[in-house]
């Protein structure tokens, strides 16, 4: 079960380090690392559609908000490319370049899609495996 997170992500998700998410599992714990998973999963989903309606709406504020928090966890769970994206949103965000977060969005949904598959297709008797191997 541990190999899980080694195997390489459907093609959605470019640049991609398992090892992040793995050690932040293991920092978690078995009793946590559910919840986390469960937390990562809805904090995703927010952020795509706090993105989603901030390039509609070009709503900056939000933009910036959405792509800092998208950042964050990309980066923490080893989504590498998607926290590049979305670093790339905040700046454009912070310029207020309507066509350019209209560019990076496709993108950066279709990472973070992936990224939400692989976090709800890790197994919770994956998070107990892990306390044990390492």
């Amino acid at each position: 079960m541990i190999q899980f997170l080694d195997r390489p992500p459907a093609k959605g998700l470019a640049e991609y380090a398992p090892d992040r998410l793995r050690h932040l599992l293991t920092l978690a714990g078995p009793e946590i690392a559910p919840k986390l998973l469960q937390q990562l999963v809805e904090d995703l989903t927010q952020c795509r559609s706090d993105i989603v309606g901030a390039v509609a709406n070009d709503d900056w504020q939000a933009g910036r908000n959405g792509s800092h928090v998208l950042m964050a966890l990309a980066g923490s769970v080893g989504a590498l490319s998607l926290q590049s994206l979305a670093e790339s949103l905040n700046v454009a965000a912070h310029r207020q370049d309507g066509p350019e977060a209209e560019r990076l969005l496709p993108e950066i949904l279709t990472e973070l899609t992936e990224l939400i598959r692989v976090i709800k297709a890790t197994p919770p008797t994956l998070v107990a495996a892990i306390g044990g191997d390492k």
